[in-house]
């Protein structure tokens, strides 16, 4: 549980207003001190070159300085890094982009093959800096990266830093040793993440206003050229945000034949003055061992708080009283004393035990666990294959251009279809799991002129669509699903991945678009199985059987918050990719993820790989998760489309993921007066664990309150208050509030830009603006939309994103240590991984 601030402001609520058009204004000089000249750098630890990213595209048109690496050990990533230096002039356009060479693995002396004079005569033709590093002693690591920066134009305080380098030449590893000073090896070559890290570099000229000039200039040409700039989320799997591809915006626009209202430009906004009022509760961590208690929670018998350590009990025996500190309800005849209560700020009641102990057979005298019957969650990619699947999309210009530089002009794709890359990147994720998750179940299910149930690509198929009654009956839909577990007894990944991987390429279109009956069908077979996923791909608009939108009807509108909320109750989730190219009606369609918990991406086709990569390491950590967030009876939630009475709130959550985090914002009550030096907090967590053991965590903590907003605001943990302002405005924009959205997301800049002082506030305030910016630049652009509440599928992302940010997409680098360090692979998969680059 973390707070907003390292103090609960209970002073004065104030109203303020907002200019819409607010901006920080230029940029003063730093203050320079004996450590040097304060930079922040924005730097992209970029994935396999081979594939393609948007948010590596938007980087490299935008870039200030290049990284290229390669490594000492290997010839051949010499010979890429010659090719890099080539296609780097040609995305950029620039005959001498601001680069460095840099020559890693240097503690590996007795493996070199590339000689460090070789390294220095390719930096000298390409008029760059040369620099032999080893991420692993950290050698030379933060010389050559301020190096870098010093051949730099002094345009600004912030520059973006780009690092290149083909496989396992240690472009994760030099980043994080510079990032955060430790050594990562085994990394997850899959991970593309950038990192917000404030440095002091010494010797920095002060900034050139003819330069800032120049940088302006030449962002504008780059914008004119490339796809639009990311809004709220990209496609990779560790950014700030992660669902819309920017070169599908202008796929998604709605064509309007009367221009519906706008939004006022140009004004001043009414909204709450922002304060540090809010707590931040990790699911993600439901996934670590519980600390386990002894014995029964105590409950009180009004508000259902548990006694913890914010508890106080008096009298003794039989007359002990626990006087609730979350309702003042007196509960007498406590059986505890002050000694007993759990000490910690977070501990675990079992509520039940897992599967294996809770089943046991007697042998003799003894017993023994018995062989469980629950099966684990699954996987189903449900996968679009209408005829509309077969139009092929334009490889992006700079992935073209590196797979020429690489073959030296032999290889000249230029297109692929849509299926194909969808077909693709489903046989890479087989590859992936069954080296990471062998055990898993992955059935598959298609649907175009017919829904077809594939399995795990054994023999055993079926297929139906039915009659117009059947195919637009929810509960015979799901019943079919759930007698279809009979019949489909599905093996691991380990022994049918041959199986799946042919019958996937095997794939072909067919026919229309039946998505609401086949995500049905998906739901149901899944019914029974908590902690199981539904990913459904799908390029076009449903328009045939339950949930069709031909002709906007109602009925099928709201089919997808139906099904929703249907596979929540089951703690199943849907994830939904959006195939670039023709409207989806994500407005409507997203409902069916949003309301699970799952997630809605808009994506260039030859971005689903990475996509489909991202949403398998976002694993499910726990299901049947249910929160209840516990005030002070003097505090009350500031929760949209809750009550503003509330002291108690409970949110049903289903299956929790890795990322999952909650927020929410509170204030006295109005006119109530505190004359106390701290007041209590309690987040009650019902989950059950992968295992099966059903268990209660207990959150609590005491926090100390001040009165004087300038205290509280300083004391700011922009993290926290950054994530509660993109999710509340997310939740805003839900309801329809478009206005008060934008004042409240300029009402946080305004906030932190006033108390930004330490370096990982700045990283972090930066983090935060980057989201910000690109949520008021979609609710700017698409004022009249948002004004009407006819969302296209593009604004449609940025809604639902908003409502689902992560908190390590809002951290610096400084706070993202522990994210990094979970983030390794196992060898076989970054051995595979290679050889796929490599061929």
């Amino acid at each position: 549980m973390n707070f907003g601030s390292e103090f609960v402001y209970v002073g004065v609520d104030e109203d303020e207003e907002v200019p819409d058009d607010w901006s920080t204004g230029s940029e003063d000089e730093a203050d320079v001190s004996e450590d040097g000249v304060p930079v922040l750098l924005d730097i992209l630890d970029t994935a396999g070159q081979e594939e393609y990213s948007a948010f590596k595209e938007q980087y490299m048109r935008t870039g200030d300085g290049f990284f290229i690496i390669y490594d000492i050990t290997n010839r051949k990533s010499f010979t890429e890094a010659t090719a890099m230096f080539r296609w780097l002039q040609r995305v950029t356009g620039e005959d001498h982009p601001h680069a460095i060479l840099c020559g890693n693995k240097s503690d590996l002396e007795a493996s070199r093959v590339v000689e460090k004079r070789e390294g220095a005569a390719l930096a000298q033709t390409q008029s760059v800096p040369f620099i032999e590093t080893s991420a692993k002693t950290g050698e030379n690591v933060t010389e050559a990266m301020e190096t870098l920066v010093k051949t730099l134009p002094r345009a600004s305080h912030a520059y973006k830093i780009v690092m290149l380098g083909t496989c396992s030449v240690g472009k994760s590893s030099v980043t994080i040793r510079f990032v955060q000073n430790m050594f990562v090896d085994n990394y997850d070559p899959t991970i593309e993440d950038s990192f917000r890290k404030m440095v002091n570099i010494k010797g920095l000229a002060p900034i050139d206003s003819d330069a800032r000039a120049a940088k302006k200039e030449k962002k504008k040409k780059k914008k004119s050229k490339a796809t639009p700039s990311p809004p709220l989320s990209y496609a990779s799997p560790n950014m700030l945000c992660s669902n819309i591809d920017p070169a599908m915006q202008g796929s998604f626009a709605k064509q309007k034949s009367v221009e519906p209202a706008t939004l006022p430009a140009a004004r001043n906004l009414q909204c709450k003055k922002l304060d540090g009022n809010i707590v931040h509760v990790a699911l993600g961590e439901l996934a670590e061992e519980p600390k386990l208690v002894t014995g029964d929670p105590v409950r009180c018998s009004r508000c259902k708080a548990v006694l913890c350590s914010t508890s106080t009990i008096t009298g003794e025996g039989g007359d002990r009283v626990w006087k609730c500190e979350y309702c003042d309800n007196e509960n007498k005849n406590i059986d505890i004393t002050q000694e007993e209560i759990p000490k910690d700020d977070r501990f675990d009641y079992m509520l039940s035990p897992p599967d294996a102990e809770a089943k046991t057979e007697e042998t003799g005298s003894a017993e023994k666990p018995a062989k469980l019957d629950k099966k684990p969650g699954i996987i189903i990619y449900c996968m679009d294959i209408s005829g509309s699947m077969d139009r092929r999309v334009q490889v992006s210009e700079m992935q073209a251009a590196w797979r020429q530089e690489r073959t030296g002009e032999r290889d000249r794709v230029n297109s692929v279809s849509r299926l194909g890359c969808i077909k693709h990147a489903v046989q890479r994720l087989l590859e992936q799991l069954k080296v990471e998750q062998p055990e898993k179940s992955v059935m598959l299910v298609t649907f175009g002129s017919e829904i077809r149930i594939h399995g795990d690509g054994s023999e055993t198929q079926d297929s139906f669509y039915g009659s117009a009654a059947e195919s637009s009956d929810f509960d015979r839909l799901i019943q079919k699903g759930i007698s279809s577990t009979e019949k489909f007894q599905l093996r691991t990944l380990a022994e049918a991945y041959n199986d799946l991987y042919r019958t996937v390429g095997d794939l072909s279109t067919t026919g229309c678009t039946p998505l609401g009956p086949a995500l049905t069908f998906c739901v149901g077979f899944v019914s029974k199985m908590p902690g199981s996923e539904v990913v459904l791909c799908t390029d076009g608009m449903p328009n045939e059987g339950i949930g069709s939108l031909q002709g906007h009807g109602q009925h099928g509108q709201k089919f997808y918050e139906k099904i929703g909320q249907y596979a929540r109750s089951k703690d199943v989730i849907i994830n939904l990719l959006a195939v670039g190219g023709e409207p989806v009606e994500l407005q409507h369609v997203s409902k069916c993820a949003t309301e699970s918990g799952g997630t809605v991406n808009t994506l260039n086709p030859l971005e689903i790989v990475r996509q489909l990569r991202l949403i398998a390491q976002n694993a499910v950590v726990a299901t049947g998760v249910n929160v209840t967030f516990l005030l002070h009876p003097s505090m009350v939630f500031m929760e949209d489309g809750y009550p503003s009475d509330m002291s108690r709130l409970v949110k049903e959550v289903g299956s929790a993921l890795k990322d999952t985090d909650l927020t929410f914002r509170f204030k006295t009550k109005s006119n109530e007066q505190l004359n106390v030096s701290s007041v209590p907090f309690q987040v009650l967590i019902e989950y059950t664990r992968k295992d099966g053991m059903k268990c209660l965590r207990v959150l609590c903590k005491s926090h100390t309150v001040t009165k004087d907003r300038k205290t509280m605001e300083e004391a700011l943990d922009m993290a926290v208050v950054g994530l509660e302002a993109i999710q509340s405005t997310g939740q805003l924009l839900k309801n329809g509030k478009a206005e008060e959205a934008k004042a409240n997301i300029i009402s946080a800049k305004r906030v932190m830009y006033r108390n930004c002082k330490t370096s990982s506030q700045k990283e972090d305030k930066y983090t935060f603006s980057r989201n910000a910016d690109k949520i008021l630049e979609d609710l700017n652009e698409n004022a009249s939309d948002w004004a009407a509440g006819e969302l296209n599928d593009f604004s449609t992302c940025v809604r639902t994103d908003a409502v689902a940010m992560s908190m390590y997409k809002v951290k610096g680098a400084s706070r993202k240590v522990k994210v990094v360090q979970t983030r390794h692979a196992k060898s076989e998969y970054r051995d595979i991984y290679e050889d796929y680059y490599d061929d």
